[in-house]
Parts: structure tokens; C-alpha cells; sequence
């Protein structure tokens, strides 16, 4: 490696390329998810929320994986590779982590991995395969705007009047349908109101109650309210700001939290 690295200014450049997307890519991917990254700090404490794709997204395993997977020489390691790559999902949705509409089209995804490979070559594939994440991204990006809309619209149907302050979304792995969310409102009295729950965008194919719960973080009935428009809202909790306040002076994790907050919002607007 050594020597082909002094010999060649083509394996040089291709070494420094690929240190430098890795580097990239790592926060790059971070930021598309519910968590978020803050890579200014301490110079900008501001988080970037992409609120779009599930923090382990199985697609992305099985779209580049399989193709690296199928390439292996030994026959025995090749399976067993190829084997553990599919036996992940399965797991996944036998302890419902994973909807299995959704085992359904990962598997599809490695299946045709493995015939590309074949017929065409690794680097076809794996061309193909991150052709298949990017696009991907950009459906969960359109689909996240499109929930935010559905949210908005169902809260100023019960009051035309809310003032929302806030409404994160948490991707579900491989289920476009599918989003975890937290309504933040304001009340009339000064308090805050938070509600929340799963959004199907839609209803009449998946249900909120479909979509796996132990992913949300909770569980609806199929008899929840707002069922026919696609919102089941599960958890609620209100409370005053000036509670807060008195909380803050108290602790300062509260304190630090309302710092994380205001930085977040000042990015938002």
C-alpha cells in the first residue's frame, strides 16, 4: 500500500478524495435525522435538524452493502455476509421495529443488488445503489415537508387560532408513510401544550396504528382520535411558562436546554 501510494499520484489523489468525503459525509448524514448535528460549535452553538430519514436507515445497509457483500471471493463467507445483510430486517420486523411492506422492498432492494453485481459489475451497482439512497433522500425530504403541511392544517382545524411553536418529526426505517411527531403550541393562558403521536400520510393504505410503535415510542389504538385523517395523537402534556421559568432558575440543565432551544429556533426562522 505503502509503495503504491509513493509510486502513483492517482492512488495519492483517490486516498485524499476519499478521506476527505468520508469526513463530509459522516455529520453530513447525521443531519439529515431527528437528532441533528451543531458542526460550528463552540464558534455557533446552532443545531441542523433534517428531521427526514430514520437515524439507522436499513436501505442505505442493503443498497451499498449487497453490492460489496456479492463481491467477496470465498464462497462461504459470501453468503454468510449476503445472509446477515437480509437477516437484519427480518429481525428487525419480527420485533416490530420494521413495518413488513417494508421488509418487502428491502428485500426486493437486495435481491436486485445481487443481479446487478452479476450482470454488470460491483461498481455498476454500487452507482446504482447510491443513485437509489440519494433519491430516496429526496423523497423523505418532500414527504417531511408534505407531513408538516398535514400536521399544521389538522391543528388550525381544531383552533384556528394556535400559535405553533414547534413540530419535529422522527422518520420511521424504510416507511415513507410513516413519521413520529411532536406538536408544540401555545396557549391563550401562557402555557405551552405538547401533543404526541404518529402521522400516516397515507391512512387508507398504512393506519397510525400500523406504523411500528416501538420505533415512535408510542402506542396508538385504532380508534385514537384524528384515525381518519392520518393523526393519532397518543401522548399530551401542558404546562405554564412561567413553571418553566421558575424551573430554570432552580437548574441549570434547564437552563442549557433553553440556550439549545433559542439557537435552534433562531436557525428555524
Amino acid at each position: 500500500m505503502r509503495a503504491l501510494l509513493r509510486g502513483s499520484s492517482a492512488a495519492r489523489c483517490g486516498l485524499g478524495a476519499t478521506i476527505v468525503i468520508g469526513l463530509l459525509l459522516h455529520p453530513g448524514m447525521d443531519a439529515l435525522n431527528v437528532y441533528g448535528v451543531h458542526p460550528f460549535a463552540p464558534f455557533d452553538t446552532h443545531w441542523y435538524y433534517g428531521d427526514m430519514v430514520f437515524i439507522v436507515e436499513p436501505l442505505f445497509w442493503l443498497a451499498l452493502g449487497t453490492p460489496l457483500a456479492a463481491q467477496v471471493a470465498h464462497a462461504g463467507w459470501r453468503r454468510l455476509l449476503l445472509g446477515l445483510l437480509l437477516a437484519a430486517p427480518v429481525l428487525f420486523t419480527v420485533f416490530g421495529f420494521l413495518q413488513p411492506g417494508s421488509l418487502l422492498g428491502l428485500a426486493l432492494v437486495w435481491a436486485l443488488s445481487q443481479w446487478l453485481t452479476r450482470r454488470a459489475g460491483e461498481r455498476a451497482a454500487l452507482i446504482a445503489g447510491v443513485a437509489l439512497c440519494f433519491g430516496f433522500v429526496l423523497l423523505q425530504g418532500t414527504l417531511a415537508g408534505l407531513a408538516r403541511d398535514q400536521l399544521s392544517a389538522a391543528l388550525r382545524r381544531d383552533d384556528a387560532s394556535v400559535h405553533i411553536l414547534d413540530l419535529p418529526l422522527s422518520a420511521f426505517p424504510t416507511n415513507p408513510l410513516c413519521w413520529g411527531t411532536v406538536a408544540v403550541t401555545r396557549d391563550d393562558l401562557g402555557g405551552y401544550r405538547l401533543r404526541r403521536g404518529v402521522l400516516s400520510l397515507a391512512p387508507r393504505w398504512v393506519a397510525p396504528s400500523a406504523c411500528p410503535a416501538k420505533i415512535a415510542g408510542v402506542y396508538v389504538s385504532a380508534g385514537a382520535a384524528d384515525v381518519p385523517q392520518g393523526i393519532a395523537w397518543a401522548v399530551e402534556t401542558h404546562g405554564s411558562v412561567a413553571g418553566l421559568r421558575v424551573l430554570r432558575e432552580r437548574d441549570c440543565r434547564i437552563d442549557a436546554l433553553a440556550a439549545l432551544c433559542a439557537g435552534a429556533s433562531a436557525h428555524q426562522r
